[in-house]
Order: structure tokens, then sequence, then C-alpha cells
């Protein structure tokens, strides 16, 4: 119960009281004096102005309570608005938080890409090194092959021209067998100032290869077969293409899956070329 309610409870209970207490007084003493009702009317009168005061006070203290209210609940839409914006903000830089997070994930597993990578380009560089090392040893050797292959074959051709001095009356009824004659013995020639040995041939085996590559410049070509395949240095193969016989070529260099071979002779006219033919048996 309100304070106002309790105020009006009392008045009433002490109206009540007087009331009574006037109705006792009267039946007893029915020679009251008109003083008396005066003293009560002038109670009644204080009692009336008492109690309008305190319901001005309460209505006064209800308006400040009120506003005291109003006051309050702006402050809590206040606080309510303050309250959702941190909420709202808070959410945001959990979100660029998270999104920071996955950024840096994305940035170390580049990092550790990128670290794969390099290590990969350096094991490819070391062997990359190590290849470049062993072709700069075959290109070398090649040099001084083809150094005395053109020793040889400058002999050779000395020799021919020689021979082809001395036959130049028989051209008539042998050229057929005079050139190839010529053909055997220049074969035959640079094959022996090569260090070569008939019967090499012999005894390789039957091997079937192909000219992977060609090198013009020291004089070499490059075989898909090694010793994976019984190549031995030495070996003699010959190169055709098709059913065209090119020249002959000599392994000095064997490696498990590819040799190399210095080329011994190539026929007139002809060249040696990637992807020809190669074997060791005629």
């Amino acid at each position: 119960m309100s304070g106002i309610g309790k105020t009006f409870v009392v008045i009433n209970l002490f109206l009540a009281a007087v009331v009574v207490a006037g109705a006792g007084s009267l039946l007893q003493q029915r020679s009251a004096t008109q003083g008396d009702l005066d003293t009560a009317n002038a109670q009644i009168a204080s009692l009336e102005a008492d109690l309008e005061q305190t319901v001005s006070d309460a209505r006064a203290e209800k308006t400040a309570l009120e506003n005291d209210k109003s006051s309050l609940q702006e402050s809590s839409d206040s606080l309510d608005v303050q309250v959702r914006s941190l909420q709202n903000a808070n959410a945001a830089l959990e979100q660029k938080n998270q999104d920071l997070r996955d950024d840096v994930t994305k940035i170390q597993q580049s990092i550790d890409t990128l670290a794969n990578d390099l290590s990969a380009a350096q094991s490819r560089n070391e062997k990359l090194a190590d290849a470049n090392d062993t072709f700069r040893r075959e290109a070398q050797d090649a040099k001084d092959a083809q150094r005395r292959a053109e020793t040889a074959m400058n002999a050779a051709r000395d020799e021919l021209k020689a021979a082809q001095g001395q036959l130049a009356d028989m051209q008539g009824e042998v050229t057929g067998l005079l050139a190839e004659l010529r053909n055997s013995t220049g074969l035959l020639e640079v094959a022996k100032n090569s260090g070569f040995v008939a019967t090499d041939i012999i005894a390789a085996p039957l091997i079937e290869a192909q000219v992977a590559q060609v090198d013009s410049e020291y004089n070499f070509v490059i075989l898909n077969k090694g010793s994976n395949a019984n190549v031995q240095r030495g070996y003699v193969f010959e190169i055709y293409s098709g059913k065209q016989y090119k020249g002959q070529v000599r392994v000095d260099q064997v490696h498990p899956n590819y040799a190399t071979a210095q080329i011994e002779f190539v026929t007139d006219g002809l060249s040696i070329s990637k992807f020809d033919s190669a074997t060791t048996h005629l």
C-alpha cells in the first residue's frame, strides 16, 4: 500500500474514532456544550488541512517520482542504445580479428609453400650443377675425340686422294666397285686411326637405340641407351634413317640410361639427326 493510502486509512480511523467518541460522549453526556462541538470542528478542520497538505505532498512526491522514472527510463534507453552499439562494435571487431587470423593462416601457408618451392628449386639447381659439370667434362672429352677424329680423317682423306689418283685409269668398268672400295677404305682408315678393332663389332651384342641429341659443334651424339641396356665404352653404332645409311659413332661415355658417342664418320652429303636409328650390328 502506498504512503497516501496509509494516510487515508489513518485519517479515516482517526475520524471514525472521533465520531465514535463523539457519539458516545453525546449519548453519555447529553449536556455537552457548544464549545466542545466547536473544538471538535476545529480539530476536524485541522485534520482536513493536514490531510490536504499530506495529499499535496503525496502528489508532489508522485510527480517527482514520475519525473525520476522518466529520467531513469531515458537513461535506460540510452544505456540500451550504448550496449547495442558496443555489441555491434564488438561483433565487428571479432569479425576483423577472425579475418586477420584467416589472413595470417593464409600467409603462413604461402610461406610454407614458398619454403617448399625454394627447397625444391635448390635441389634442382644442385642437380643441374652436377649435370653441367658432367656435360662440361663430356664436352671436353668430345672435343679431344673430335681433334683425334679430324686428324684421322685428314690422314684418311690424303690416303683416299692417293688411292683415287692410282685408280683413275680404272674408272670405266669398275666405277661402282671403286666407289664401294673408296667408301670401305675410308671407313677402315678412320676406324684404324681411332683405335677401332673389327672384332669389337662382332663381340658387341645386338643393341637397338636411337639418337637423342646431336652436338655438331663438338661432333658427338647422345644415344638413348646406356649401361642398363648393356652398352659399353668402345661399342660402335651404325646410324640409319629408314634404309639410308648415314655413318658410324663410337661410345666414349656410358651412363645408366644414355651414352655419349663420338661421330667416327658421316656419309658424304648426309648428316646425323635426332631420332635417327642406331644399331651395333650391320
